[in-house]
């Protein structure tokens, strides 16, 4: 598409089905859904926190059930700006000529996309196996998990994921007799197909279709307190109007008046010493004897 924008793609679907489908299943991985690895980890981390709740450790249990629902916001957080992106980049209809002549991307971007695929589903549908290969290496880093967490049941959690493994694999299995049964039986039968109705809209178009401000708007209403909102807003004029604009954007309070006042300090601080880099040879060199010289003297006075 040449455009990093997402409000001007849409469509993609059709254009890159093999993108689109890896990027699916990135989606779903990284917003814990199954059967992908991060419902795994989300899941250990929710078991642990569980066990963490059984014990007479007040404190620990306190931060577990704030740390429960602290991972439970993220990981809607993470379900809605996946579908925002997804929607918008490869659903609908294309918004720009460019995104609706694009073309799929070559072998040698498909691949490493399709490994990395492979592995979340790997890692989902069979998690002993990692579990058991980061078990070693956690144990020693940590001194043995028995004596750090006694509360920790080992044995529980490896039977919960074996569990899990099987839950997953028997709904692959299904989903795939069902999708093999449809293609049985649309070659059996001729099938007719028809545009879906459209509620009375003979002709969609982009201009129709949400864009990712309109998708967020309602969520973005509870954040308001923590974000800075811009509007530019040229409204239509006169009854035939021929034009129009609306665009806002969001600045994050932190990066306002935390992030971007400490990194002006720093700056200003560091500006301070400009003048040591002259560019000129000599004075690098005279630099080293000076270092050298220094810490000559700082060996012999130890």
């Amino acid at each position: 598409v040449h455009d990093r924008n997402m409000e001007h793609m849409g469509g993609l679907l059709k254009k890159m089905p093999c993108t689109a489908a890896f990027f699916l299943s990135g989606s779903l991985a990284i917003c814990g859904l199954p059967p992908f690895n991060g419902f795994i980890s989300e899941l250990m981390i929710y078991m642990g926190m569980l066990q963490g709740l059984r014990g007479d450790n007040t404190l620990l249990a306190f931060l577990c059930f704030f740390s429960m629902a602290a991972l439970a916001l993220t990981g809607m957080l993470a379900l809605l700006c996946f579908t925002k992106v997804f929607s918008i980049t490869f659903l609908g209809n294309a918004r720009t000529p460019q995104s609706a002549h694009a073309e799929e991307s070559p072998v040698l971007m498909l691949a490493p996309m399709s490994l990395l695929s492979l592995a979340c589903l790997a890692l989902g549908l069979l998690p002993v196996a990692a579990f058991k290969l980061l078990r070693g290496p956690v144990e020693l880093l940590s001194g043995g998990l028995s004596k750090e967490f006694p509360q920790f049941d080992m044995l529980k959690m490896l039977n919960s994921l074996w569990c899990v493994s099987g839950i997953f694999c028997l709904l692959i299995i299904l989903a795939a007799m069902l999708f093999l049964s449809l293609k049985i039986l649309a070659k059996r039968r001729q099938l007719d197909s028809a545009a879906t109705w459209g509620c009375g809209y003979d002709a969609p178009s982009s201009r129709m279709q949400y864009s990712g401000s309109s998708y967020a708007e309602i969520f973005l209403g509870l954040a308001k307190p923590l974000m800075r909102l811009h509007k530019n807003t040229e409204a239509p004029k006169g009854s035939f109007p021929r034009h129009a604009s609306f665009r806002e954007s969001f600045a994050d309070v932190f990066d306002a008046y935390l992030f971007n006042p400490l990194t002006r300090l720093l700056l200003r601080f560091l500006g301070l010493f400009t003048w040591i880099q002259s560019g000129k040879m000599q004075l690098y060199i005279l630099y080293s004897l000076l270092f050298l010289i220094i810490a000559v003297i700082w060996i012999l006075s130890t």
